[in-house]
């Protein structure tokens, strides 16, 4: 996927790809790690995905990148784990687990967790742009860091100078880009890096772990995924112990029987708990990217269920397209009222009618008109019409958003980002949980952009929260 967002012609942004393709060969490495301890949600059980997750040149993902662990009795979650070394010497290490996320504290390396939480009925996948340009990011600081003489280079002096100058291109459409791009209830006319006081990053990032998931019945979560997973499993198990006879029975296809409880408020709440609980054991920094919907999971798990040592080893939150159920809005009150809309209250069958329809209408609404990829679009149509009409019901029925009280409660440093024409939760929205957040360090909006800004300005919104997680180390 395209990061280069700010690029004004087709052949400046060759060139540039062509100069990270160089860059990525020497300053940084991602790959997928496996082998986590087993108090971890995040070890390897099995893989199933054969394909690469985000593609570009900067990105290299093993064939171990995703597990589906069980969480609890016949409950599984697809999770992913990325990690993004910023120094070449640091491709040696083969774990996420908590030992290896705190280990080498003798080299004195800055190591940053992150964990995504997606929005409603929707899918970690959706965050694959934002961390491509992460990992663009940490990219460009082990540059400049190569550059200002903090770092020895391997690299011939040719080599550098060419990545030098590649660098400085890019570094000089970004700050004729962002600044008229970004704005800020706080300043209209300052970008990011003036808003925090500095140019540079406060701490450099040397490892970054990325945690992704799908809540259940999302995504790859879906009950029909893991149950032709256990069976492919199963079958493979049973040839094995047969001699290596591979042939499998249809007829041997396992169920997971549909329960309207399973997609609660409390059960939903209970997975991210766990997957929560499970980063907090480590003493590694963690920062937490929650879009839409998944904002007031992340603001009520925090305030109700965690201790006060739990809340101060997260460093940051980053709300992104949220809203509170009590906005002065009438529009925004009627999108998160309990129990969802009316529409998810109709016949099961006539929802299987609409979805077609539904799920275009909400990309449409999800993405600004200007927004030309249709590749991401694409991606979102395929991912609304491939959820079940039956999980989608029972989850909206049952979910409920927070309120100004909850977040009043939420004392962790927040950066809050919002789609300046968002259709699906009105900019307002943002406002109004950027005032209620006692720790808001700022509001930012992006033009041209709706409910799905990530994906739309990826290279800003990472920017952005880059710059947060460096200022709150």
């Amino acid at each position: 996927m395209d990061v280069t967002t700010t690029s004004t012609s087709s052949t400046t942004t060759s060139t540039t790809q062509q100069a990270e393709q160089q860059q990525a060969k020497s300053t940084c490495s991602l790959k997928l790690k496996s082998g986590a301890a087993p108090s971890s949600p995040f070890s390897s059980v099995s893989s199933s995905n054969s394909s690469p997750w985000i593609c570009g040149p900067n990105i290299r993902f093993d064939q171990d990148d995703k597990s589906h662990v069980e969480i609890r009795p016949n409950r599984k979650l697809m999770i992913r784990k990325v990690t993004i070394h910023s120094k070449p010497t640091l491709r040696t290490s083969r774990s996420l687990s908590c030992d290896m996320m705190e280990a080498d504290s003798s080299q004195q390396l800055s190591k940053v967790a992150i964990l995504f939480v997606h929005g409603s009925c929707a899918a970690s996948s959706q965050f694959s742009p934002l961390v491509h340009h992460l990992a663009y990011r940490i990219k460009v600081q082990q540059n400049q860091q190569n550059s200002n003489g903090h770092l020895t280079s391997t690299r011939s002096s040719t080599s550098t100078s060419q990545q030098e100058e590649a660098k400085e291109e890019e570094e000089d459409k970004e700050e004729e880009e962002e600044e008229p791009k970004t704005t800020s209830t706080v300043n209209m006319h300052k970008t990011p890096e003036e808003r925090h006081g500095s140019t540079n990053p406060k701490r450099d990032i040397d490892i970054l772990y990325c945690h992704l998931f799908d809540f259940f019945g999302c995504g790859e979560s879906k009950p029909s995924t893991l149950a032709a997973i256990t069976t492919a499993t199963s079958a493979a198990a049973a040839a094995a112990a047969a001699g290596g006879n591979t042939h499998t029975s249809s007829t041997n296809t396992s169920t997971i029987p549909f329960r309207y409880t399973d997609y609660s408020e409390k059960n939903m709440e209970l997975d991210l708990e766990f997957v929560l609980r499970s980063l907090l054991a480590c003493s590694v920094p963690l920062f937490i990217v929650a879009h839409s919907y998944a904002t007031s999971q992340v603001i009520k798990l925090v305030t109700t269920k965690l201790e006060e040592a739990e809340r101060l080893h997260i460093r940051g939150a980053v709300f992104i397209g949220g809203a509170l159920k009590d906005c002065p809005d009438s529009t925004v009150r009627m999108k998160s009222k309990d129990g969802g809309l009316a529409l998810f209250y109709l016949p099961h069958y006539l929802l299987q009618m609409l979805q077609p329809t539904m799920s275009k209408s909400f990309v449409e609404s999800a993405f600004h008109p200007n927004f030309t990829n249709e590749t991401v679009k694409s991606n979102a149509l395929r991912l609304c019409n491939n959820n079940s009409m039956r999980i989608c019901q029972a989850f909206y029925q049952q979910k409920r958003y927070a309120t100004s009280d909850d977040a009043k409660k939420f004392t962790i440093p927040t950066l809050v980002l919002h789609g300046q024409d968002d259709q699906i939760l009105p900019k307002i929205g943002g406002e109004h949980l950027a005032s209620s957040l006692p720790c808001c360090v700022d509001f930012l909006t992006f033009p041209d952009t709706s409910h799905q800004v990530f994906e739309e300005e990826p290279a800003l919104v990472g920017d952005a929260i880059f710059q947060f997680i460096c200022d709150h180390l």
